[in-house]
């Protein structure tokens, strides 16, 4: 994690805090980094040197308008300082910190391919009742799962990849092939 990274994210953490809103700045953190990775060019566009800073600013202040005016601020403050390229890191400290505050628990969803929103939901309520806590589920894409998908928490592991099953099967494969050589 970025140190610079885990300072802003500390900062607004703290103010979420003090203004009883960590919920409330969860979700939007949440649906922040949702349109950010759905638009690739609006990073571009607010880090554009071709633009002047109020201009920049003006414009995330229209894009994030149905925000808390304190996240829509926070924005202003890495515009200005040019931490638009940590944007992304940024947030999930940010969430990482509120899901410790509340008790959730934090992990990774593999696939090798893109999963729409409500079956990660679907899934992260599953797995909350193997885990006995509320789980929230960071998305990665692992082409090498070939399909299925990989889920680990802490020191749990759930893998109900394709690659996994290839591995049982050969790893039987070999043990039956050993059995039958005595």
């Amino acid at each position: 994690m970025n140190e610079i990274a885990l300072n802003y994210a500390s900062a607004l953490f703290s103010l979420a805090q003090e203004e009883k809103q960590i919920d409330s700045w969860l979700k939007q953190s949440k649906l922040l980094l949702d349109i950010v990775k759905d638009n690739d060019d609006l990073i571009v566009l607010l880090d554009s040197r071709f633009l002047s800073s109020e201009d920049r600013k003006a414009r995330a202040e229209k894009i994030f308008k149905d925000f808390s005016i304190e996240i829509v601020n926070f924005l202003k403050v890495i515009i200005d300082y040019h931490r638009l390229a940590l944007l992304d890191e940024i947030f999930q400290a940010f969430i990482s910190l509120c899901n410790q505050s509340l008790g959730i628990k934090e992990g990774y969803l593999y696939s090798a391919f893109p999963l729409d929103k409500s079956l990660v939901t679907k899934i992260e309520t599953k797995i909350s009742r193997y885990e006995n806590s509320a789980v929230s589920l960071i998305t990665r894409l692992d082409p090498n799962l070939i399909g299925g998908i990989k889920i680990v928490i802490g020191g749990h592991v759930y893998d109900d990849s394709i690659k996994n099953q290839l591995e049982k099967l050969q790893a039987n494969l070999l043990i039956k092939e050993k059995n039958n050589e005595n």
